[in-house]
């Protein structure tokens, strides 16, 4: 439901990945989503099912029914936020709501990256030393990402799309 393969904007408008924690900005239908989430949709993995856990700072949270898979959902009419734990999830509201440290604030490599970066449709980096094999699947040899994606130091680059133009 949140995001509609023939529709991608018409619900999540801004989607974030953090430290492992996903946030999508956008109009939420929250019964809508409550009843999806609920009824679980077929994964690669099979059906997998979710129900309420309680609430936090405006957000229902979720987690799955079926024993053995972890995670959390956080839902509101405004946001989504998905992460492994609980604890992840909170942190993630409570910067979105302004409380807590933000990594902007706290590290000036990353205020650095993000400020000479800037902002797109795609963004994406690292700070400090990162492994790219570690995020490609199969025999990464022959790739070209490989060449341009090293182990470097703080990285961060920015896509805009422009489909209606035809430019990225």
């Amino acid at each position: 439901y949140l995001v509609d393969p023939e529709e991608p904007a018409e619900i999540v408008d801004e989607l974030f990945v953090a430290d492992g924690v996903a946030v999508g900005l956008g109009e939420i239908d929250e019964d809508e989503a409550d009843r999806r989430l609920r009824e679980g949709t077929d994964d690669l993995i099979g059906q997998i099912a979710f129900e309420s856990s309680g609430d936090y700072r405006g957000f229902t949270i979720y987690r799955p029914t079926t024993p053995g898979f972890d995670g959390v959902t956080g839902l509101s009419g405004s946001a989504v936020v998905v992460a492994d734990t609980r604890e992840e999830l909170e942190a993630a509201v409570d910067a979105q709501r302004g409380d807590g440290s933000l990594a902007v604030d706290e590290d000036g490599t990353f205020e650095w990256l993000v400020d000479e970066g800037g902002r797109g449709d795609l963004v994406a980096g690292w700070k400090g030393t990162a492994d790219p094999g570690e995020y490609m699947f199969g025999d990464t040899d022959d790739l070209i990402a490989k060449d341009l994606l090293t182990d470097r130091d703080h990285v961060l680059g920015t896509v805009d799309f422009a489909p209606d133009e035809n430019e990225v």
